[in-house]
């Protein structure tokens, strides 16, 4: 009998990344073991479709996530296990749904995190962000009714950890009457412990996995590496973190600044390409490829942490009214906010040699056994 293995990411882009190379593990080893249900609530592109999964895939869209289509869903496959991409509130919805259940549920750690981000104004946010507020008023409503809690109480509770940022959500009142947080957490290494322990899992509850954009590296350490800047996009208007009007005003003066160096520009899986489309040209190239550079720039972006365990420069830009979490400084070689001050940066600075690559990269790059292929053994092991 088959086994039944349920991933959830927010949309079709995302269930590419790391659900698609998860359930490529777990085909790999045992083809004919499993079907793959792949859940998702929104589109990044209009009717688009996730085309990475492997070949058995369950392809389902739901923007309300509700019981009812669940309820129908499960009697055709039985759950076996739920892993989703995070413990965002959809993700939070559907652990409860599914712990309920009985089901094995495990999130998977993807970036970088922090514990608040800044983000624009509330009122700008919400009427640029309407939709995504009234599906997240939705999910509450939905959660209270899993867990069998008031909804006021519930959607206080979202709003103060997810938008006010003010407390741990392990101190939220739901939280801790009620099974919110999966059984098991695939995290990079230990020093994630303590930023998990704040939703409430226990040492027990960890599973070390290490970083799977390591294996970046992988693709280009063999090549020669550019005397060029490569700047990684983030999602800061896309996701109500920065004014759009004010990222355009630095990405232009970026280009206007850096006339004579080559930049790339490594987008975000989620990038809003109308954004970046007019400033393209020789010198400033719109890329999906994470570029063998010398110098990188960028905010908070996981992929610095990268470029640092690299042992190349490392450049955070600091965006006015948009400070840098603490966390990051530790991967910078220095931090901008004056063209001048970045011009004289790369121009002198980087005239020397470039530093060795830092243990934690070098160990991963020994080892043989991938990031994915440890979450899918135990996933395995679990559901045999």
């Amino acid at each position: 009998m088959k086994k039944n293995i349920y991933f959830y990411d927010k949309n079709e882009v995302l269930l590419d990344r790391f659900p698609s190379e998860i359930s490529k593990e777990m085909t790999s080893q045992h083809k004919s073991n499993y079907n793959f249900i792949f859940i998702h609530s929104e589109y990044f592109k209009k009717n688009g479709g996730p085309n990475k999964l492997p070949e058995n895939a369950i392809i389902q869209y739901n923007p309300s996530l509700n019981t009812i289509f669940f309820s129908d869903l499960i009697k055709k496959y039985p759950p076996h296990a739920f892993i989703c991409i995070g413990l965002r509130i959809p993700d939070i919805l559907l652990i409860s749904y599914f712990n309920k259940l009985g089901v094995k549920t495990y999130m998977v750690q993807h970036g970088l995190f922090v514990k608040h981000l800044t983000r624009i104004p509330f009122i700008y946010h919400i009427y640029s962000k309407f939709n995504q507020f009234k599906k997240y008023f939705i999910y509450s409503y939905r959660i209270s009714r899993i867990i069998n809690k008031p909804f006021i109480q519930t959607i206080n509770d979202m709003s103060s950890f997810f938008i006010r940022g003010n407390c741990r959500f392990k101190e939220l009142k739901t939280a801790k009457e009620s099974n919110l947080i999966s059984n098991k957490v695939f995290a990079f290494d230990d020093s994630w412990n303590n930023y998990y322990n704040n939703y409430g899992y226990e040492q027990d509850q960890f599973i070390f996995f290490g970083n799977p954009d390591y294996s970046i590296v992988k693709k280009f350490n063999n090549s020669d590496q550019e005397d060029a800047v490569c700047y990684i996009c983030q999602t800061l208007v896309e996701d109500g973190r920065y004014m759009r009007k004010d990222y355009l005003k630095f990405l232009f003066l970026l280009k206007k600044n850096l006339p004579d160096k080559k930049v790339y520009l490594k987008l975000h899986p989620r990038s809003d390409m109308r954004m970046y489309q007019d400033l393209e040209s020789q010198n400033f190239i719109l890329t999906r490829d994470f570029k063998n550079c010398k110098t990188y720039l960028g905010h908070y972006s996981s992929l610095l942490e990268i470029s640092y365990q690299l042992g190349r420069k490392v450049i955070l830009w600091d965006l006015e009214g948009h400070p840098i979490p603490d966390n990051y400084l530790k991967y910078a070689d220095f931090v901008a906010n004056d063209f001048n001050e970045l011009n004289s940066f790369i121009e002198i600075k980087l005239k020397r040699n470039t530093g060795i690559i830092k243990k934690k990269m070098s160990e991963f790059l020994k080892n043989d056994k991938t990031p994915f292929r440890i979450i899918a053994d135990k996933i395995i092991m679990d559901v045999s």
